[in-house]
């Protein structure tokens, strides 16, 4: 990966808008310029000494870490690794309200500057320099995000591989799936199978649901084993080196009714027309949402196509920009995006389709290759 490139760019950004210095969060954003690795968020929230403090500081000369001292030990025995870091400022166990942090920052001579955040900096972080020394602030998010969007050819490999787990894991589940199974069971096994293939760990939380006639489509409610006259709907990805997939498809428990094989048909056409005007400098996020819908909304469904119908996915599962209304950038080559629409149909089941793809200027790349045909277990 090019962190030198990626560094030059944001320092262009900076000096154009008169900005000394930029904070951003310890999450993706932190990897996508330095390798550092993103701090693991874990199912509570743990705080540390100073944690509201935590960020990556990038100015025009320096990339300075702050961290509370515990999470900050794994970095400083592995510094070398990292050659764009050039400050490593841990807060002691004493500093429990950021005396650390805004000592370094009138060192580098902050006072009545302007500086910038990403939106998930912290608040406290935010105010504290606002009323301590007087800064202006900038909102640098959509800078970063356009900068995330296009992938890079490294990038797009890593995004292939990702993609490629995904369908590796569902051809291995397919022959498990059977009346009676447990859809924690299949769950489990998803997520075992995700280190098993050589990913990190889950892109979020593995999800697969299991609706018809006796449960709605609400995703708190569905029956916990298989059963014939149900419809399954898997949403897992992985995260493999830092990048994420994104990946849905449906199973018929039994022989469907006609209306189910109508609406899948519906919604993999939807998904092929929508791939296909994915045209590198031709077409907004919005317009293409517009044309698959329009496709599900001529055969007389609206409120079921309840979503939008793909988000930007990198190193986030869902980053900007969206195939969405409103989302109005146009796309270029190397964005890559979910497509996935889906008919929640009450009663009966929820249809889906989830596939990865990577913008061109011939039109959408699928990356995933798992079938698109209508499938059914007895």
């Amino acid at each position: 990966m090019n962190y030198a490139k990626r560094i030059e760019l944001l320092r262009e950004k900076m000096q154009e808008q008169g900005v000394a210095g930029v904070f951003l969060p310890l999450d993706a954003s932190l990897e996508y310029f330095t390798g550092v690795p993103r701090v693991k968020q874990d199912n509570t929230r743990q705080r540390q000494n100073s944690a509201e403090y935590a960020a990556l500081l990038i100015t025009e000369k320096e990339a300075i870490y702050f961290n509370s001292l515990l999470s900050a030990k794994g970095l400083l025995a592995n510094i070398e690794k990292y050659p764009f870091i050039s400050q490593v400022i841990p807060f002691p166990n004493a500093d429990m309200h950021g005396e650390t942090f805004t000592g370094v920052c009138h060192k580098q001579g902050f006072a009545a500057q302007k500086l910038a955040y990403l939106q998930d900096i912290s608040a406290s972080l935010v105010l504290r320099l606002q009323s301590d020394m007087a800064v202006s602030w900038v909102n640098f998010d959509e800078i970063v995000q356009r900068m995330r969007a296009v992938k890079d050819p490294a990038e797009q490999l890593l995004m292939r591989k990702a993609a490629a787990i995904s369908d590796k894991i569902y051809q291995a589940i397919f022959p498990q799936l059977r009346p009676g199974v447990a859809v924690e069971e299949i769950i489990r096994e998803i997520d075992r199978l995700t280190k098993e293939f050589g990913a990190e760990t889950t892109s979020f939380a593995t999800s697969v649901m299991n609706f018809g006639p006796l449960e709605g489509v609400e995703y708190s409610d569905y029956y916990p084993v298989l059963r014939r006259g149900y419809v399954l709907s898997f949403d897992y990805g992985v995260l493999y080196q830092g990048y994420c997939s994104d990946f849905g498809r449906t199973v018929f428990v039994g022989e469907p009714a006609p209306q189910l094989i109508k609406a899948h048909e519906l919604i993999m056409r939807a998904q092929k027309e929508g791939i296909a005007v994915m045209k590198a400098g031709q077409i907004s996020g919005a317009e293409v949402n517009r044309l698959a819908r329009q496709i599900v909304m001529e055969e007389g469904y609206d409120r079921e196509f309840n979503h939008r119908l793909g988000h930007g996915i990198g190193k986030d599962v869902h980053e900007r920009p969206f195939l969405a209304e409103g989302e109005e950038r146009i796309l270029e080559s190397g964005m890559c995006f979910t497509v996935e629409p889906s008919l929640c149909l009450p009663y009966q089941g929820l249809i889906r389709v989830e596939d990865v793809v990577m913008v061109t200027p011939q039109g959408g790349e699928n990356l995933n290759s798992t079938t698109w045909e209508s499938v059914m277990i007895e």
